[in-house]
């Protein structure tokens, strides 16, 4: 049985700059006076004037005539974070009563990144495995970053990065190590669908034969892409007779021929 560990599926979530109405009930007495504060994921207290508190004055109001339901009315924060807001009532002895409630400040206005993958498919790929319709392009941003990354790093010693043109292998390779990704924060490790392990174990063997060169590059034309390589000469501290081109393409070094002669001098 898969246990989630994505808490933030009960959390209500929020689409940034949207106005929102906040409630507190007093279920003992009718306090004498209601504050309102919101707090950011670090802890610091946001003045109600930052995020355009629609009442004039940025006052809780009380609906109806000692009813002892309160709200106010905001215009929640335009960044992205996790936030908590509190109600605190106060009665006529200045006893305390705190409501406190968190909540996520979400965006679903699609975000451009730089991705080998095509981002709507990976978007909509980890909402099926996920069963979430309310994934973001920023909820996936990272991960998809983090997967190119991976790829390119692996590569750069050998390859011009970013790899282009693309092709599907590395669109799906990506892809694939970013929906893993994913899933390893939001599951139990163990909970990760068997194809999607089985993918991402081949992808990583097929890196590891590019990285050994045991394997071409190939590119969208169907051709294969060659490794950088770096000629070098066998013999210790001699200049290299052929020039840095890619090894099909490579040419004499005249002048290097020329050096090395001279040290036989």
């Amino acid at each position: 049985m898969a246990i989630k560990r994505n808490i933030s599926d009960n959390i209500p979530r929020f689409e940034a700059s949207n106005a929102k109405q906040f409630t507190y009930t007093s279920t003992v007495t009718r306090p004498a006076t209601v504050s309102f504060a919101i707090y950011d994921s670090n802890g610091a207290s946001l003045a109600l004037s930052a995020v355009s508190a629609i009442n004039s004055g940025n006052v809780v109001a009380e609906s109806g005539t000692t009813t002892g339901l309160f709200y106010i009315n905001i215009v929640v924060p335009t960044t992205r974070d996790f936030y908590v807001s509190e109600f605190v009532g106060y009665d006529a002895s200045s006893l305390t009563y705190r409501t406190r409630t968190e909540w996520e400040v979400i965006s679903s206005i699609p975000t451009s990144f730089f991705s080998y993958s095509a981002i709507a498919d990976t978007l909509r790929i980890s909402r099926t495995i996920i069963g979430r319709a309310d994934l973001t392009f920023w909820d996936i941003k990272r991960y998809v970053e983090v997967a190119h990354d991976k790829i390119n790093a692996r590569l750069s010693n050998l390859y011009t990065i970013p790899v282009s043109p693309t092709f599907p292998l590395i669109q799906d390779m990506e892809r694939t190590f970013a929906i893993y990704d994913l899933l390893s924060d939001v599951f139990l490790k163990k909970s990760i669908p068997t194809p999607l392990q089985k993918r991402k174990d081949e992808y990583d063997k097929i890196l590891q034969q590019w990285e050994t060169n045991s394997l071409g590059l190939p590119v969208a034309s169907g051709d294969v892409m060659m490794y950088r390589f770096l000629a070098e000469s066998n013999t210790e501290n001699w200049k290299s007779v052929f020039d840095d081109r890619a090894w099909v393409d490579m040419r004499v070094d005249p002048d290097r021929v020329t050096d090395d002669s001279d040290k036989d001098a």
